[in-house]
Parts: C-alpha cells; sequence; structure tokens
C-alpha cells in the first residue's frame, strides 16, 4: 500500500496547481493530506472515474464507496458514508463518527465503541467493590488497565 502525505501533495500542488487528484488502487491518503485537499477544495477521484479527464494523475481503481480518509466534508450539513450523500439534516438511523461525518448506527466502528463502553463499565463495577471490600492493590491494578482503555 503506497501512503500519500501532505508534503508529497504539497510538492505536486506548487510545481502544477490541479482542482482534482486522483487515487490509485492500493493508495492511501494520510488525514493531513485529505485536510490538505479539503481546504483547497479539490476532489478526489477514482481512476476509473478520471480516464477521460486530464487531471493530476495517481493511479488505479478504488471500490464507488466513500472512504473517510478520502471524504471531502461540507461547509453546512453532514456527510453521510459510505454513500457519500451530503445531507442538512441528521438522519434517523445515523450517528456521528467524527465531526460532520455521520455513518449508520451498525457501523462497525460505532460498535466498536459500544464495547469499549461496555467494558470500560465492567473494570467500574469491579473497582468499587474491590476498593469498599479492602482489596485496594487489585483496585489499584483494574484502574491502571481502565486508564489504559
Amino acid at each position: 500500500m503506497k501512503i500519500i502525505t501532505e508534503t508529497a501533495l504539497r510538492d505536486l500542488y506548487k510545481n502544477d496547481k490541479f482542482e482534482s487528484f486522483v487515487l490509485n488502487e492500493g493508495e492511501k491518503l494520510m488525514p493531513a493530506a485529505v485536510q490538505f485537499l479539503t481546504d483547497r477544495r479539490i476532489r478526489v477521484q477514482d481512476y476509473n472515474q478520471s480516464r477521460n479527464r486530464p487531471v493530476q494523475k495517481a493511479g488505479g481503481a478504488r471500490t464507488k464507496q466513500i472512504d473517510i480518509n478520502h471524504a471531502i466534508l461540507p461547509k453546512e450539513g453532514w456527510l453521510c458514508l459510505p454513500s457519500g450523500r451530503h445531507v442538512m439534516e441528521k438522519p434517523e438511523n445515523c450517528t456521528h463518527l467524527r465531526g460532520k461525518i455521520l455513518v449508520s448506527k451498525n457501523h462497525p466502528v460505532i460498535k466498536f465503541r459500544g464495547q469499549l463502553d461496555l467494558i470500560e463499565a465492567n473494570f467500574i463495577t469491579g473497582i468499587n467493590p474491590a476498593i469498599s471490600s479492602g482489596y485496594q492493590e487489585m483496585a489499584d491494578e483494574l484502574n491502571v488497565i481502565f486508564l489504559y482503555l
């Protein structure tokens, strides 16, 4: 997998200003690179969609769904992933993933966050009885793990 950094994009942009950027299969934009493109309103395109257009070429094919690392965020409203749909009102079946990005409530990241919340709750329910029963050393060790989570 090739990682495209903000520095690499700045070098390309300095030499030849472009309005869209083509991403090959197996290439990934770093978050700072996504922000660089977003700030300049540069569209990220799939190689298959851009074959007939003269754009800054970076290569191959991707899926049709929008990836969070390649998403260009709207000034107003929200961006629904994975479809890339722009909405002005938050749909009932979506929740915030990060900033202005919405995903369905059964998205794997949201499920993972729920599991983390559950394990934190289990640690808390184990720490409090350990303290009240006089097992301070065990409670301290559980608290270290809890703080790590």
